[in-house]
């Protein structure tokens, strides 16, 4: 743990320093697949940087095993697209997609994984995690 915070305190300076000249949003996706120090230090961070010019965003699966430690973290619950949510998002990020192929599509996505990156963090039940304050 004694190495993680420094870890921590190393990153935390990077970022205050990028944060003088403007703010800055840390975005990390799917917190489940980093491993225990990653997931430490990302923590850290993540409530250290609370009332900054430093905001954090983690996503990950909902009831998927992390290390990640939430706890003083504001955590939102997004539930999956419903079909005809799932399939106008795949008309709008894809409009030159058949409309047989995009009904597929979002029939197979609605309310599960997505087979394709670009739509699997708007079609799956995600648990965000943010730390970001006006300041």
């Amino acid at each position: 743990m004694r190495d993680g915070r420094h870890v921590a305190d190393a990153v935390m300076f990077l970022l205050r320093r990028a944060a003088v000249e403007r703010p800055v949003f840390l975005v990390v996706d799917d917190l489940a697949s980093f491993d225990r120090a990653s997931s430490v230090v990302l923590g850290l961070v993540a409530r250290r940087s609370a009332g900054s010019r430093i905001g954090f965003l983690g996503a990950c699966r909902s009831g998927a095993e992390t290390c990640f430690e939430r706890a003083g973290l504001t955590e939102y619950e997004l539930p999956p697209l419903d079909r005809d949510a799932a399939a106008e998002l795949l008309r709008a990020r894809f409009p030159g997609l058949a409309a047989p192929a995009r009904e597929r599509a979002a029939a197979r996505t609605w309310g599960r994984a997505a087979p394709s990156r670009s739509t699997r963090s708007a079609v799956i039940r995600k648990r965000i995690t943010i730390s970001c304050e006006d300041s």
